[in-house]
């Protein structure tokens, strides 16, 4: 159930701890929507970002990943960016409970960001509530509109392939389609779902 206790909630995290401390409304749909603390830190890890470098979570909900990243690189930068104003004020405040200063959440459309700034990204399906049918959505500010998430699909793939050799990009589930030919894909077996990191040549 959950929790607004903090007690004990020292890096690394379990979902069970993280997720209970949200409301019982995004605690219900988080196994669904927000990463799993496995999928966060393995994301972050095959990002490999330097010291001083900037990574972008595109369509950041809760600031799970980021939170959960940031704690264990706290020499690297997070930025989620999300469209529901009320998520980014949910994730600012866990930020500052779970003692992640090395984060920052924009509300806003990430793909309306100036991507330059940033050299690493994190893509968790960004736009399947927009097609998918199966899994219950986070609220109803979205419609389910399959004209709108292939536009975003394409869009961000003419953003990543504008980014410099090098950029790496890690996605869970995908971000509706195939990596660009110029990525080099690895891809990692894990329980909860298929990851892959995106290396641009």
């Amino acid at each position: 159930m959950p929790s607004s206790s903090l007690a004990g909630l020292a890096p690394p995290l379990t979902d069970e701890e993280f997720d209970g401390l949200l409301p019982m409304t995004l605690w219900t749909v988080a196994p669904v929507h927000f990463t799993p603390v496995a999928v966060a830190e393995l994301a972050a890890h095959l990002l490999a970002p330097a010291p001083g470098t900037r990574v972008l979570d595109v369509g950041s909900g809760v600031g799970k990943f980021c939170i959960v990243a940031a704690l264990r690189f706290p020499a690297v930068t997070f930025v989620g960016v999300e469209q529901r104003a009320e998520l980014v004020a949910i994730a600012r405040d866990l930020a500052r409970r779970l003692g992640a200063v090395n984060v920052e959440f924009i509300v806003g459309n990430a793909l309306a960001q100036d991507w330059d700034a940033y050299q690493g990204f994190y893509l968790f399906n960004p736009f399947g509530e927009q097609s998918h049918q199966g899994a219950p959505p986070i609220d109803t500010s979205f419609g389910r509109d399959p004209l709108t998430f292939f536009a975003n699909v394409r869009t961000t793939r003419e953003r990543l392939l504008a980014r410099p050799a090098g950029t790496r990009i890690v996605t869970y589930f995908g971000i509706g389609n195939r990596a660009p030919p110029v990525f080099d894909v690895l891809q990692v077996d894990h329980p909860t779902g298929p990851v892959e990191r995106w290396t641009r040549r």
